[in-house]
């Protein structure tokens, strides 16, 4: 195979510049499904600005700046002080986390009984199946490098959030407002 030299026109067309035009998942998400902020901060009060996922990939990530091969989602996410998505699961994918500031707790087990601390440029890897959820533990903003791996032929997300916030969304929103976020990914088994 002969050696390809891309042009830097080319190059730039595979960057995603962190800029005012990166926009967080949740705009990305209420613009698209009509599903407000305020539902998805229940789940993820954190910032989430996908980056790169696969071409064909259908789920919360899906705005990112560049589309990629099959296998992969990246994400950079920023959380409040104190703070962290609730406690999930992912059926089929791997979740990857990489400290790029502060210090973040990876806590997992069917109730987060279990965890351990990233610091700077530390990295915890979560296989598929287990309840994990991650929280800020910094008094500032932390930033956290997500990498979702999918190993299915379909490239979606799987992100199950249990039967509880389902029940808290619709009492706050209506039944409505749950089978909106099924239609973009989420499950509540």
């Amino acid at each position: 195979m002969k050696a390809r030299n891309p042009t830097p026109e080319e190059m730039e067309k595979r960057t995603v510049r962190f800029s005012p035009e990166l926009v967080d998942f949740h705009k990305l998400r209420e613009d698209k499904s009509g599903i407000p902020g305020a539902v998805f901060d229940k789940f993820a009060p954190n910032h989430v600005f996908p980056l790169m996922v696969p071409d064909t990939y259908m789920g919360r990530s899906e705005g990112a700046g560049f589309k990629g091969i099959p296998g992969l989602v990246v994400d950079l996410t920023v959380c409040p002080p104190h703070i962290g998505p609730v406690l999930h699961r992912h059926h089929e994918t791997t979740e990857n986390f990489f400290c790029l500031s502060g210090q973040f707790e990876i806590s997992w087990g069917d109730q987060g009984e279990h965890a351990l601390v990233l610091n700077k440029y530390d990295m915890c890897s979560v296989p598929p199946g287990i309840f994990r959820t991650f929280k800020n533990l910094t008094d500032e903003p932390a930033w956290l490098l997500v990498m979702i791996q999918i190993p299915t032929a379909e490239q979606r997300d799987d992100v199950d959030l249990g039967q509880a916030l389902a029940k808290e969304i619709s009492s706050e929103y209506g039944a409505q407002m749950v089978e909106k976020l099924k239609a973009v990914g989420f499950e509540f088994s």
